[in-house]
């Protein structure tokens, strides 16, 4: 087919800077190739391990002191192995990588996630409500950053999400 403006071959006249030949190399051989090359082995892009633990603990338990008593403190803690972003390509830059290895992953590495709170539990009102007054700490430690979610065939990221620094949440629960 020839494009009918430019006078030439439709297939390798390049449309917004790719031809077709080029878009559908990129967005469906490439990845196509890598989820047949994939069949009967573990995906690196779900990550192997996942472990999530939450507690609270009252200190009504240890102590007998009547303020001590209404404290309760607790966390979370979640932690991911590392997981695949990306794989590596078979021909390495500069030349035009055509085909990915799915034995070379690109890895991003291992988080670990922490939560933190302390309540304490009270009276209101002449002792008719009861209440509970919670500050909450979401990613303990956290400043903010990119986290990568996808990379080029060289291991360099492309894509990222947002990770939120630290959120503090202060929180009253009213027993009506």
């Amino acid at each position: 087919m020839v494009d009918q403006r430019t006078g030439t071959r439709w297939w390798t006249t390049p449309y917004s800077g790719t031809t077709p030949e080029q878009a559908l190399m990129n967005n469906v051989t490439i990845p196509l190739n890598i989820i047949l090359q994939q069949q009967g082995k573990a995906n690196p892009q779900i990550r192997k391990y996942r472990v999530k633990y939450a507690t609270n603990f009252r200190l009504e338990g240890i102590t007998q002191n009547r303020f001590l008593r209404a404290f309760n403190i607790g966390g979370a803690a979640r932690w991911e192995s590392k997981g695949g972003i990306g794989y590596y390509g078979v021909q390495q830059f500069p030349a035009i990588i055509t085909e990915l290895d799915a034995n070379r992953p690109v890895y991003d590495k291992a988080h670990l996630y922490v939560d933190a709170f302390i309540g304490y539990r009270f009276k209101m009102f002449g002792n008719r409500v009861g209440a509970n007054l919670q500050l909450n700490v979401r990613n303990l430690g956290e400043d903010g950053r990119l986290q990568p979610i996808g990379a080029y065939p060289n291991g360099v990221p492309v894509a990222y999400r947002i990770i939120d620094p630290a959120l503090y949440i202060l929180q009253l629960k009213l027993d009506l």
